[in-house]
């Protein structure tokens, strides 16, 4: 799943998932137990609270420095560079070839492999992380939501949009704002993670990594909903590109109201050709 973008097929969100309602991508978590039980089974992982490690627990990532692999970094030889490989030269004339699980090459411009950098960096227009196997770019406000360059050849992801905190009854078919008091803070990042504030004590981070850009909701404490609410989450929006539609296997999702734990995928309309992934969400 890595390697050269022109021809790559990736996985590009990652985290808590996403469900189809009208044109709009929604998080839900169920308050009860935080798992709906007439639902397919969904991944859930438990963390023990502990208030005097809260912030430590949600601190940003510091700057990812360069990996370290014990050789001298001038001895490496580059043309032997593949997208999981490294070779260094030994003192005896001998080779010594490395090769990893994930990317540690991107395709540049130019045709030669170059390290991976995933800190994401500051932009007139925003932030974006473009040294790695696709492209990301961050808008300065949540609301205009994240550009995933997926495929060179192909018009981005646009995801994010308009984000909200929501609330649905059991039937889950009218979803309402959660009214919650204003973020009193403002965009951070650290590292490769870019962390926009939706409200008082809820954020939305996004993570990239070299096959995916991870999406997670951040609740620093249980919200407190009203009695008739079952689920709790956040609704977004999702431009795609021309040509391209959402799938929940064979079947392309429209304006319908549409319920799942399953993977969701991109695809060419035409061809049915992968171009993106939408993992089942996880709640921790």
């Amino acid at each position: 799943m890595l390697g050269n973008k022109k021809n790559q097929k990736k996985t590009v969100f990652g985290g808590i998932g996403v469900a189809l309602l009208l044109c709009a991508l929604m998080v839900l978590m169920p308050m009860s137990g935080y798992v709906d039980n007439n639902e397919t089974e969904a991944t859930v992982g438990s963390v023990t609270a502990d208030s005097n490690g809260a912030e430590d627990y949600f601190a940003l990532p510091e700057k990812l420095a360069e990996a370290d692999y014990e050789y001298d970094p001038s001895l490496e030889l580059q043309g032997m560079r593949d997208a999981k490989t490294k070779a260094f030269l030994n003192e005896d004339g001998t080779i010594t070839q490395m090769v990893a699980n994930e990317a540690l090459h991107y395709m540049s411009g130019d045709g030669t492999w170059e390290d991976i950098n995933l800190n994401i960096q500051a932009y007139p227009e925003g932030w974006g992380v473009t040294e790695n196997t696709f492209s990301t770019y961050f808008a300065p406000e949540v609301a205009n939501g994240i550009s995933v360059q997926a495929n060179e050849f192909v018009d981005p992801i646009i995801s994010g949009l308009n984000p909200m905190l929501v609330i649905l009854d059991e039937t889950g078919s009218a979803p309402e704002p959660f009214i919650a008091p204003p973020a009193s803070n403002g965009v951070e990042v650290g590292g490769n993670v870019i962390r926009y504030p939706l409200a008082e004590g809820f954020d939305l981070d996004y993570a990239v990594e070299s096959n995916q850009v991870k999406q997670n909701l951040i609740l620093r404490e249980v919200p407190v909903l009203p009695e008739a609410a079952t689920y709790f989450g956040i609704s977004e929006g999702m431009r795609m590109p021309a040509g391209y539609a959402l799938y929940s296997g064979e079947t392309m999702l429209g304006e319908e109201l549409f319920k799942t734990q399953e993977d969701l995928q991109i695809r060419d309309i035409e061809t049915g050709e992968l171009l993106a992934e939408i993992p089942a969400p996880v709640i921790r």
